[in-house]
């Protein structure tokens, strides 16, 4: 047999309480290189929290079962550590990026999973921030604030944010949330590119099927906190079963 991929995320038995409310229940999951995964659900069935806990960014992270790029979360485990496997987009990212960022700076954040850049790049780190705006077609924004770029260009330097520092994980958490038919499209083109360029694994987290890019071929959907394996079509998952391994 070949030799089966590199595990970059593994959760087992994940589960997140607040109060009595029961968030996520009893999730495992893993993902291995290269693939490329839908999470999918409704409001209110646990996408953010799930994201929230693979991000090091949630109070119970630390509490669980969880292995991103053979880093367990827990004490002597640096959020930083984490954070240099993953590349991160969200229009909430988009929303709340301190205005006046020249779009290089927005990409050499990448670097530092920063808002702005607080550090002196080096020459490496700039030399790659050039060649993922080159790469998106977005050299000739380079010294323009980011918020005076359109909407699409903007999530498309977020995703050269999220690709700079060579992650082996792109969570990607509804990154067309406003954009049109034809910018979504070319989102999805870009998408297609740095998912070649890097041989990572991809999460893109959606409300609405319709709108996932093409080649994703598994599925996690999220019902009520408790997760559903399957396809690539969402919807075509089997009956749940308890504490099913996803792979």
């Amino acid at each position: 047999d070949p030799p089966r991929a590199e595990t970059v995320l593994e959760l087992r038995g994940l589960t997140v309480r607040h109060r009595d409310l029961t968030l996520l229940a009893d999730v495992d999951w893993t993902i291995r290189a290269g693939e490329r995964w839908a999470l999918v659900g409704p409001n209110g069935a646990g996408k953010s929290t799930l994201l929230a806990v693979v991000l090091a960014d949630h109070p119970q992270a630390h509490a669980s079962d969880v292995v991103v790029c053979g880093r367990r979360l827990g004490p002597g485990t640096s959020v930083w550590d984490v954070k240099r496997c993953l590349g991160w987009v969200s229009p909430e990212l988009d929303a709340h990026y301190p205005a006046g960022t020249p779009a290089r700076d927005v990409v050499l954040s990448g670097f530092r999973a920063s808002l702005g850049v607080h550090h002196a790049p080096t020459p490496e780190e700039r030399g790659a921030a050039a060649a993922w705006l080159e790469r998106l077609d977005l050299s000739r924004h380079a010294a323009i604030a980011f918020d005076a770029i359109p909407r699409c260009e903007r999530r498309l330097l977020l995703l050269a944010r999220a690709a700079v520092h060579a992650p082996r994980l792109l969570l990607l958490d509804e990154p067309c949330q406003g954009l049109d038919a034809r910018d979504r499209a070319r989102f999805a083109d870009a998408l297609e590119l740095a998912l070649l360029t890097l041989q990572a694994a991809l999460v893109y987290v959606t409300h609405d099927a319709g709108e996932l890019p093409p080649g994703i071929d598994r599925t996690l959907e999220l019902v009520a906190g408790q997760a559903v394996v399957g396809g690539g079509t969402p919807g075509a998952a089997p009956a749940m079963a308890p504490r099913s391994p996803l792979r």
